[in-house]
């Protein structure tokens, strides 16, 4: 019965994507098929209300963190410090390696935060709208973002999500990340090599278009710049997100008041609704943000996580352990980790959940505890950020107003599982 309402919640996901459908409503469906299936096992309603409320209150982290991420991407546009970095660095960087640059940059960021969705509401806002100037497809710069974000949310000392696997595994996170960079340096290279080639082609066809010239709207000044100096120097010192993107958040108000003239009592309703200039030329690159615009992922984080505490309290995946035991001898411990870690992905629509989904289902496909944290690591962490209904993929794509069409141009994210399972299948092991 598990496999079939697995089954009928993955096909109406499925559904609600081809025929471009609410995703949110979609969830609340699931939502109701899980909480018809613990009635069927004879479960009360307000049990079934307890498990729903306790799931949603272990991701309240992550939505502050959203409202942080909202508020952030619209001062830092209305500061002037996006101009600012889009302007200098649109002098020196060709339009060939916009897209290149765009994989390094975020990842680079990404290492440093330890923030997926941090990254994606600054690098990734500045990378998109250099892109956008340069004449970069879209398509191919979000995919490069994507790609990078979860570069150094994967292997950093302080990404949460490598976190969670060392402590889930018992295992040390420094011999982790060294595992981790070995088995990502062939993606990376070949990510880096596909974007060159593939940026080259893109901007030859598009052809470039000339960057907004932003000193003629904002002051662009070394001051402006202190917001993003802020994220890097305190990402550096490894100070907790929310507290970096708290004190970003201030400076960049300072900044919009005192350098670009903004009212202060605006402030609020920008926080509220995001940046949106007067000038039509500057709303079409720079408008966006605010806490409005995590709405959408904040119902997607509330309603998936919901889940979790359904899986737990009824037990829901404990029938379905033996049988990866089984399909393990037909793939290869990792091949039936990678598929694993897709259901999970699929199933519970946050990378974190995705992650605990799988250890608890694939912790014994494995005897070394190195070998599985380093598998998870190039399975389910990455693997989440390829499903368009997660979480994990949807808010970077909003943060940056990429549509759901640039996951596949997210090269690392799809080379990184096959190169492990290739390897593997040849014989390699990599610990």
């Amino acid at each position: 019965m598990e496999i079939l309402v697995l089954g009928l919640f993955c096909l109406l996901l499925l559904g609600t994507v081809f025929f471009k459908g609410s995703l949110v409503l979609a969830l609340f469906g699931g939502l109701l098929l899980f909480w018809g299936y613990g009635l069927c096992r004879r479960m009360a309603p307000i049990s079934l209300l307890r498990m729903t409320i306790h799931g949603i209150m272990a991701a309240r982290n992550i939505l502050m963190t959203f409202m942080f991420i909202g508020v952030l991407t619209a001062f830092w546009r209305a500061s002037g410090t996006i101009p600012a970095i889009v302007g200098q660095a649109a002098e020196w960087i060709s339009p060939s390696l916009v897209v290149a640059l765009t994989f390094v940059m975020n990842g680079a960021v990404s290492f440093l935060l330890g923030s997926s969705f941090a990254t994606a509401a600054t690098m990734g806002v500045i990378s998109m709208t250099m892109a956008q100037g340069l004449g970069a497809s879209p398509i191919l710069t979000g995919g490069a973002m994507l790609g990078g974000i979860y570069f150094g949310d994967r292997c950093s000392p302080v990404s949460t999500s490598a976190l969670l696997v060392s402590e889930l595994t018992k295992t040390d996170i420094y011999h982790n990340i060294r595992h981790m960079f070995r088995s990502a340096l062939v993606p990376v290279a070949g990510s880096i090599l596909f974007y060159l080639c593939l940026g080259r082609g893109e901007t030859a066809v598009g052809g470039q278009r000339e960057i907004v010239d932003f000193s003629s709207y904002f002051y662009l000044g070394f001051p402006v710049l202190l917001p993003a100096v802020a994220i890097l120097a305190l990402g550096f010192f490894h100070v907790a997100v929310k507290k970096t993107m708290a004190i970003s958040i201030l400076l960049a108000g300072i900044c919009a008041v005192c350098f670009q003239h903004v009212p202060l009592s605006s402030l609020f309703h920008m926080a509220l609704f995001g940046y949106h200039p007067a000038h039509g030329e500057l709303d079409s690159v720079l408008g966006g943000g605010g806490l409005v615009s995590m709405v959408k992922v904040a119902a997607i984080v509330c309603l998936s996580s919901s889940f979790a505490g359904i899986f737990q309290g009824t037990g829901m995946l404990d029938r379905i352990r033996d049988k990866i035991m089984d399909l393990s001898e037909r793939t290869g411990p990792f091949g039936a980790l990678v598929l694993v870690s897709a259901a999970a992905a699929v199933t519970a629509c946050n990378q974190t959940l995705a992650i605990m989904v799988t250890w608890e289902l694939g912790k014994t496909l494995m005897e070394d505890r190195e070998e599985i944290a380093l598998a998870m690591e190039d399975s389910v962490v990455v693997m989440a950020a390829l499903v368009p209904w997660s979480i994990a993929c949807a808010m970077p794509l909003e943060s940056v107003g990429v549509p759901a069409a640039a996951i596949p141009a997210a090269i690392y994210l799809w080379l990184l599982p096959l190169w492990h399972w290739g390897m593997e299948a040849s014989g390699h092991r990599w610990i």
